[in-house]
C-alpha cells in the first residue's frame, strides 16, 4: 500500500514522465498542510487545473444565453398575427440571435431547407415535427349580403330563391 503523502503513479511512467517521490502533505492531529514541495507542486500545477475550471465557467455563461442564428420559415399572415408583435421585443432580448424570417405562403420542408423553425396554422404539421402554440386561435369569417351572394353564385339552386 503506498503512503498517502506521497505522489506516485504507474501511468506516470508509462508516459515518460518522472515518478514524484516527495511528500507533498504534512499529517498531524490537527490536520493536513502542505509541504514545501507540495505548495511548490501545487503552484506549478495550479494554471493548469484553473484553466480548465474557468473554460468550463465560460461555457456555462455561454449555455445559460442563447446565440446564433435563427432561420424561421412563416406564411405572411402568421408573420403579420404572431412574429410582427413579439420581433423588437425578442431582438432586443436576444441580440446575439440574428434572424433569417423567410416569408412564403408556400409549405416547404422545414428541415430539408435548413430551416430552425416555421411557423403554420393548424394542423399543418408533418408527423415527425413538434408542434407548439404560439399564438391565439383563429377565426376566420365569410360574409356576404345574401342577394349580392345569390346574383354572383355560379349554382342554379341559389339563384332559385327569386334573385336574379
Amino acid at each position: 500500500m503506498r503512503p498517502i503523502d506521497t505522489y506516485r503513479d504507474d501511468r506516470l511512467r508509462d508516459n515518460g514522465i518522472k515518478e514524484y517521490r516527495h511528500a507533498l502533505f504534512n499529517r498531524n492531529t490537527s490536520g493536513v498542510s502542505l509541504t514545501e514541495a507540495g505548495e511548490n507542486y501545487f503552484q506549478r500545477i495550479l494554471p493548469a487545473v484553473r484553466e480548465p475550471a474557468l473554460d468550463s465557467e465560460e461555457l456555462s455563461a455561454v449555455a445559460d444565453r442563447p446565440a446564433g442564428l435563427l432561420r424561421t420559415n412563416v406564411a405572411r399572415a402568421g408573420h403579420m398575427i404572431v412574429l410582427q408583435p413579439v420581433l423588437r421585443r425578442f431582438l432586443d432580448r436576444y441580440p446575439e440571435i440574428p434572424l433569417d424570417v423567410c416569408i412564403e405562403n408556400s409549405l416547404v420542408d422545414i428541415v430539408g431547407r435548413g430551416f430552425d423553425a416555421g411557423i403554420r396554422f393548424g394542423d399543418l404539421v408533418e408527423r415527425d415535427m413538434v408542434a407548439i402554440k404560439v399564438g391565439p386561435p383563429i377565426r376566420a369569417w365569410i360574409v356576404a349580403c345574401l342577394q349580392r351572394a345569390a346574383m354572383r353564385s355560379a349554382y342554379p339552386s341559389a339563384r332559385a330563391n327569386g334573385s336574379p
